[in-house]
């Protein structure tokens, strides 16, 4: 099994990271053979709703930065992962 995701928050973040950590914890039983994260634009209005809610903030402002993802460099990224994963299986 290999993860692919897009988000909001910086990639390589920490929150990407926990929500992977998760992920892998809830497919222990499978074979992960890998993980990808890409920055993508996150709908303003969640962004506001999130904004008012302190669980959520720390992620509602690093989304606002990932406007304009993903780019041209993501989604280079993206197709290696996909290539690499496939030479893997």
């Amino acid at each position: 099994m290999a993860f692919f995701s897009t988000h909001g928050s910086l990639r390589g973040g920490q929150l990407p990271k926990q929500a992977f950590e998760h992920a892998i914890g809830l497919a222990s039983k499978a074979k992960v053979i890998g993980h990808f994260g890409c920055r993508g634009k996150a709908d303003p209005k969640i962004i506001e709703f999130l904004m008012k809610t302190l669980e959520n903030r720390a992620w509602a402002e690093e989304a606002q930065s990932a406007d304009g993802h993903p780019d041209a460099a993501d989604l280079a990224d993206a197709q290696k992962f996909a290539l690499k994963m496939l030479k893997i299986v």
